[in-house]
């Protein structure tokens, strides 16, 4: 099969070894999740799928929850003629949204493809069709009833594979370390009107102003907290930006004039997450905060497909979602049995001179040459850490970052409750800051952030 679809539909390696592993593993597995990342050509590669199942004789069924998403199946699946399920749910290829499917009284296809199958929406088709061979396509397979749904996992390539095979874009992470204290959470995600009050401030559309002019490139795409948010933001770009919301009738035509290269910047929430490709983006801003690995894999993803006009994308993150899920171009070990906490990012460190998001391990920045203060080998409780050497005698505590904070209790200038409470003062970020070094898990971050956060201020000796 793979060498007839790769004469006939021009599909990469990876795609033909996708559809390979996922005949094999029909052999002893009704449900399979094929992940692929952002940019992969998932639409494509299930598109040869279905061709391949129409032409022996079976029925097909292909669901999304996305207007834009279905869109884009009708127009990846055109050759094959496929109806709407709302025309013809009997045809041998139909394609529709999962709450239509959900309503109606449908034949049970014989299979059934799944696009964003991460989310629990599409659950409910799985339980009214038991009996059908289901394909769940997504690039973060991370919702914890999956594995009550999927019993085996398709994985034919990573961020990085695509990387350096030239089929996606290099990035050049950035962060801008913001205060975030006042976030609240609500059902396992940040809160719209926390974000919003944390965001909706001229110091930090300052920064995302500065920030895109000495690291981004036009054009950028940028994610907000909400739809106020994303107007406000355009407008303090000026000229050179506009936002796109479900709320504004001229959406479209904003949106094509944006791509037309009138403007070098445009604002949303939520409409470009899924469904949008644009190539030459060369910049995405993240002006939001977000606990959710594949929403933040999603929006980064919007700037990595490849196109003559780059070498690479930049990721401006306002939101320390580096800090707390890691960077794009990490390689996950997905599995059906983990949970989106157990996923937990690769430790980065942050570049004081150019606010490059690196790896843990390095010692110079790449982007900048910055090169970090050798480290030293100390006992802290128990625990052997790596800091960087520095003179505290006589310092305070409140001046201290959070890896000479820890020098500071290793050399016994402060108690570890008390470095405790300073950093708690901070946030969020620099609690987990801290859980990494010193090899905590985030859950003690997070019951450290629920304790005292007052100030203390302390000299060491």
């Amino acid at each position: 099969m793979g060498a007839f679809l790769s004469k006939k539909m021009n599909l990469r390696h990876y795609q033909i070894s996708a559809i390979d592993q996922l005949r094999e593993g029909f052999r002893n597995h009704q449900r399979q999740l094929l992940v692929m990342p952002t940019g992969a050509g998932k639409t494509i590669t299930f598109a040869a799928i279905a061709a391949a199942a129409v032409r022996k004789g079976k029925r097909v069924l292909v669901l999304t929850d996305r207007i834009a998403l279905l869109n884009q199946t009708f127009m990846a699946m055109a050759h094959l003629r496929p109806f709407n399920i709302t025309d013809n749910p009997y045809a041998e290829l139909t394609i529709g949204m999962v709450e239509t499917a959900a309503r109606r009284t449908l034949p049970t296809p014989n299979l059934i493809i799944i696009d964003e199958a991460h989310k629990g929406n599409f659950f409910k088709i799985l339980q009214k069709h038991p009996s059908a061979r289901v394909i769940g396509v997504t690039a973060t397979p991370l919702h914890p009833r999956l594995s009550e749904f999927y019993t085996n996992i398709v994985e034919p390539t990573t961020i990085s594979e695509l990387i350096n095979e030239g089929y996606l874009s290099p990035v050049a992470p950035y962060q801008i370390q913001a205060q975030l204290d006042g976030l609240r959470t609500r059902s396992g995600e940040y809160t719209e009107a926390s974000q919003f009050a944390a965001f909706n401030k001229a110091k930090i559309y300052g920064q995302a102003i500065d920030h895109f002019d000495a690291l981004g490139r036009a054009p950028a795409l940028y994610f907000c907290a909400n739809i106020e948010h994303a107007k406000i933001t355009a407008k303090a770009f000026g000229d050179r930006a506009v936002s796109i919301t479900s709320d504004d009738p001229h959406r479209y035509d904003k949106l094509r004039a944006f791509e037309l290269g009138d403007y070098q910047i445009i604002t949303n929430c939520g409409i470009l997450t899924t469904g949008y490709d644009h190539p030459p983006i060369k910049t995405i801003g993240i002006l939001r905060a977000t606990k959710s690995v594949p929403l933040w894999l999603q929006m980064c993803g919007r700037g990595a497909r490849i196109h003559p006009t780059k070498e690479e994308f930049v990721v401006i993150d306002h939101g320390n979602n580096h800090t707390r899920l890691g960077r794009w171009d990490d390689d996950r070990n997905w599995t059906i049995e983990k949970k989106d906490k157990d996923i937990g990012p690769a430790p980065v460190r942050l570049c004081p001179k150019c606010h490059a998001v690196l790896r843990a391990a390095a010692t110079e920045c790449s982007f900048c040459g910055h090169k970090f203060e050798q480290k030293e080998k100390i006992q802290v409780k128990g625990h052997a850490v790596f800091v960087e050497k520095s003179n505290l005698s006589g310092r305070l505590a409140s001046t201290c970052s959070v890896r000479e904070l820890v020098r500071a209790v290793g050399e016994k200038r402060i108690t570890h409750a008390q470095a405790c409470r300073i950093i708690r003062s901070r946030g969020m970020p620099s609690l987990i800051e801290f859980a990494e070094i010193m090899g905590y898990s985030q859950g003690w971050a997070f019951a450290n952030y629920r304790l005292d956060k007052s100030k203390i201020e302390v000299k060491l000796r």
